[in-house]
């Protein structure tokens, strides 16, 4: 019963800051205007600073042999994920309110992508360690590739021109310098005003970072585009079913019979409770898929995710023994 209580004070702590982001939108107080500067900000340089300090006092992090798997699992996780998706809609497509191949592809992968980011990393920060929080900075390269790459692939049907570029990001970038710095041992001989800023500046990334999502949420949801009677209906249960049900089962399951560390499976549970992410809806709206599937897979998981996410966690946990 204490598990259960602290998984939901969490749960709804993280998506009470994500309403909070919503309604300063709604407020004007964070302006759409702001957003690109914003944006800019935490993926240029807060969240470099929040990798850099997580991952250059990890011992669990200077064997060669824990550093390839948490990526390989990510990149896997959004591969299965987004072949699940696709294979739903190849079966029950119109079932599930899908009238067209643009709104097919962008349920595959809306459906196949969990939200990996700042939703998961204060979960691990309050029930886990820094071991497992390397683990899940680690875990999220592998996704991060796995949406450039395959969830592009299955959303437009082939490569755009210059989609790498996205996967060397900052982060990316921050990754691999402090996986050096670490595996090094260089970490105490850099100038204490420059570790100093890092810390300074890092806490501040994962806060911002989940108002920006309730702002980006803000704009997008309406109620006239979520369509809840008929097929717009159809496309948010199936989403249901799939992004919180058959899904993180697969994922589960995986995490409990398969070897690998015990901060990785803790990863991958609370991963597999995840709702649909919410970058999809830019990607379907840039590259030809359909903005409004996004929106009802998105809303739909994560409204439903505030009662599913801490039962979820609890069976993850309790199965790979936690």
């Amino acid at each position: 019963m204490q598990q259960w209580l602290l998984l939901v004070s969490v749960v709804l702590t993280v998506f009470g800051v994500i309403g909070v982001g919503a309604a300063l939108r709604r407020a004007n107080w964070l302006t759409a205007d702001a957003d690109d500067s914003l944006l800019r900000l935490v993926i240029g340089l807060l969240l470099p600073c929040f990798i850099f300090q997580v991952i250059t006092d990890n011992p669990n992090l200077r064997d060669p042999m824990s550093i390839w798997p948490p990526p390989v699992v990510g990149l896997l996780s959004i591969a299965l994920g987004v072949a699940v998706g696709a294979a739903w809609t190849k079966a029950f497509g119109k079932l599930s309110g899908l009238e067209n191949p643009a709104q097919a592809r962008t349920f595959a992968v809306c459906s196949g992508i969990f939200n990996y980011g700042y939703i998961p990393i204060p979960l691990v920060q309050t029930l886990f360690d820094q071991q497992t929080l390397g683990t899940l900075l680690l875990h999220n390269v592998g996704v991060e590739i796995g949406v450039w790459t395959v969830g592009l692939f299955a959303l437009t049907g082939g490569f755009q021109p210059g989609w790498w570029r996205k996967v060397i990001s900052p982060p990316a970038i921050a990754m691999v310098v402090a996986l050096m710095v670490n595996m090094l041992g260089l970490t105490p001989h850099l100038p204490a005003p420059l570790v100093n800023g890092i810390h300074l500046l890092a806490p501040s990334a994962i806060p911002l970072g989940i108002l920006m999502i309730g702002a980006i949420m803000a704009d997008h949801f309406q109620w006239r585009d979520m369509g809840l009677t008929g097929p717009g209906r159809r496309v948010i249960l199936a989403s249901v079913l799939l992004r919180l049900g058959l899904i993180p089962v697969g994922m589960i399951a995986a995490a409990v019979l398969l070897p690998m560390s015990i901060e990785l499976k803790r990863v991958i549970v609370i991963e597999a409770a995840m709702p649909a992410a919410v970058f999809p809806v830019v990607m379907a709206k840039h590259y030809g898929g359909d903005p409004r599937t996004a929106l009802r897979v998105i809303v739909g998981t994560s409204v439903i995710a505030l009662l599913t996410v801490p039962l979820l966690l609890q069976a993850g946990f309790r199965l790979i023994g936690e």
